[in-house]
């Protein structure tokens, strides 16, 4: 009865302590994630009642490989895909209401997919402490909410429980695109399926945005980049050979009737690629009711202006 006891106190400390908070105090160690300086109290004034202040965005998009095809309507072997990588870093400047559009992710998310096109997403919260350390809490599964929309779009948001104004959230997350559309059941052209254009503004204030896009030579000879709504960029074009892991899946009889087994391998797959960087600092939104359309980059082919 002893041990029985013994054994019960165990399980509950360890229950109780699985459900602490993971926060603790950021390690100075390399480069912090956050740092003071983002805390600091930005004026109302120049960003008048924004909700939130984006701090900074980074985007990569480019020719990736995965296991296995991502649609399920179309039977092809090739399983390249568009992967694209964001981290952005934002300071809540008041309390989150559940009408905020700022603080959600919405992404593509078809019927005809074998899996959600979300495929990695972790959140950070910082908080300053009344000595002046910055505590980092990573988001557990149950503080964010994957769900999906509708026929064509998910969506991730914060379910927080508690204060957030003066708090930083960083988040990382990659998302899947097809790489080629088709033409027919068996003949495959190198063409981009349309992606979702990559919107710069947006309803808080952006301080700095960089969005770096890898395409092969062959596509972006094809297509090209188009600026919709007003404000500059900075778009810088650099040419390099890129590599990524190709995925390749090969069917192989069994035989006695056994049926057939398929067998994926992994090789190195080397490409020239259009190397684009496009800058971008203090976007502001648009005024409120403006019909005007958002700062915005999409990828369009050429015979399509």
């Amino acid at each position: 009865m002893k041990h029985f006891l013994q054994l019960f106190l165990f399980i509950a400390l360890f229950a109780l302590n699985s459900c602490k908070s993971s926060e603790k105090i950021q390690s100075t160690n390399g480069s912090p994630a956050v740092s003071r300086q983002d805390f600091i109290a930005w004026d109302s004034s120049q960003y008048g009642d924004a909700k939130a202040v984006l701090l900074n965005e980074s985007l990569d998009f480019r020719k990736k490989g995965v296991p296995r095809p991502v649609w399920k309507k179309y039977v092809d072997d090739d399983s390249s895909v568009w992967g694209t990588t964001v981290e952005d870093k934002m300071l809540f400047l008041s309390e989150m209401s559940p009408n905020d559009t700022f603080s959600r992710i919405e992404y593509p998310y078809p019927r005809d997919v074998r899996w959600d096109l979300m495929t990695k997403c972790d959140m950070w919260l910082y908080s300053l402490d009344e000595q002046g350390n910055i505590r980092e809490k990573k988001l557990r599964k149950n503080e964010m909410i994957r769900e999906r929309l509708n026929d064509s779009t998910g969506s991730v948001r914060l379910n927080i429980q508690e204060p957030l104004k003066g708090k930083i959230l960083l988040r990382k997350y990659t998302m899947l695109y097809p790489y080629y559309t088709q033409d027919g059941d068996h003949n495959r052209k190198l063409i981009l399926t349309k992606i979702k254009p990559f919107i710069i503004q947006r309803d808080i204030p952006l301080l700095s945005g960089t969005y770096h896009l890898l395409l092969p030579v062959l596509v972006s000879s094809e297509y090209d980049l188009k600026q919709f709504g007003e404000g500059e960029l900075n778009i810088q074009h650099t040419f390099s050979e890129e590599s990524y892991g190709a995925y390749t899946t090969t069917p192989h009889d069994l035989g006695g009737g056994k049926g057939v087994h398929r067998y994926t391998s992994v090789v190195g797959s080397k490409y020239m690629a259009e190397n684009i960087t496009i800058t971008v600092s203090n976007v502001m939104p648009l005024a409120e009711g403006s019909q005007a359309k958002p700062l915005s980059i999409e990828i369009i082919r050429s015979d399509e202006k």
